[in-house]
């Protein structure tokens, strides 16, 4: 498969967030660990119930709706475990996907129960979510291009270039501030960009953008740099 070419930009655990307007409390396990991880998830959700049952839902307790990034493999995943994570303690789960900024403004509303996956601190910008601390997934942030050769350590060095990324990414929105950048609606439009020259650079999680580029780009020469 060819690959556009990338480079590792930032390391970051995503855990899941819970709305606070939906009165439930959640947990889930890391993918990693396996049964361990969904041991310790069973724990911390028996901890929490105990710490806060005038916070559970009174008409379906065994029944979730989440919100998840539409056309986005990290979140394909995490969905994965979560269902498995929620299966363990008798929990169904109802998956919904939408654009990313929606997604998590339906949580913060409280249209849905919660987020799939989302950074640390996101709780400051939308403060009716509750981050649960065990990490879902990790994932890392790359920089995917066609030509560009100059070296690219940090989110600095990415000054004077059209930079793409996908509206509602929190982790590519922060970083990319300041910087000459252009929305995205998901990640094939973000490569699509990235193909028709609009944008010189696409910030993506590096399992999500090899999984799109060899789904509808993998015909393309593109450089690693």
């Amino acid at each position: 498969m060819m690959g556009i070419g990338y480079f590792h930009l930032e390391n970051k655990n995503q855990g899941q967030v819970i709305s606070k307007r939906r009165k439930m409390k959640f947990t889930r396990c890391h993918p990693i660990h396996g049964v361990r991880a969904c041991f310790f998830m069973v724990l911390l959700f028996l901890l929490c119930f105990m710490c806060a049952a005038s916070l559970v839902r009174s008409d379906n307790i065994h029944s979730v709706f989440i919100t998840a990034i539409q056309n986005e493999q990290t979140h394909a995943t995490a969905k994965e475990v979560l269902r498995e994570a929620y299966r363990r303690i008798g929990y169904n789960v109802r998956f919904e996907t939408f654009p990313g900024q929606r997604s998590i403004v339906m949580a913060n509303n409280g249209e849905s129960d919660g987020d799939v996956a989302r950074i640390a601190g996101t709780e400051k910008e939308f403060p009716n979510l509750i981050p649960v601390p065990t990490p879902v997934i990790l994932f890392k942030g790359m920089v995917f291009t066609k030509n560009i050769t100059r070296e690219i350590k940090t989110w600095k060095d990415l000054e004077g270039l059209n930079v793409g990324i996908i509206r509602g990414i929190r982790y590519s929105e922060i970083g990319t501030r300041g910087l000459s950048r252009y929305y995205a609606e998901d990640m094939t439009h973000l490569f699509r960009l990235l193909d028709q020259d609009r944008i010189q650079v696409a910030i993506a999680v590096s399992m999500a953008g090899k999984i799109e580029i060899s789904k509808n780009f993998r015909f393309k020469s593109y450089k690693e740099i």
